[in-house]
């Protein structure tokens, strides 16, 4: 499946560079992200950046939940 790449930094390198709070979880380096995994993503929240887990992947706009992402893992679009 596409959507695949690698996280090489860590948390404190994350921090600094975007000048975030602290997550209130550990940051690994993880070198095969795939879609449906939980990822660090930097959300702005009243002015300040923070570090926050959320969903790597797409989630057609048709879905009811997030469920049929892990159904379809499998298959690939093709024209």
């Amino acid at each position: 499946m596409c959507g695949r790449f690698a996280r090489y930094s860590l948390s404190r390198e994350l921090e600094r560079f975007f000048n975030a709070h602290p997550p209130d979880f550990e940051i690994h380096p993880n070198y095969n992200v795939a879609p449906t995994q939980e990822i660090p993503v930097i959300v702005v929240h009243e002015d300040e950046r923070h570090i926050k887990k959320r969903h790597w992947g797409l989630v057609p706009f048709w879905a009811k939940d997030i469920s049929i992402v892990a159904k379809h893992r499998g298959h690939s679009c093709r024209t």
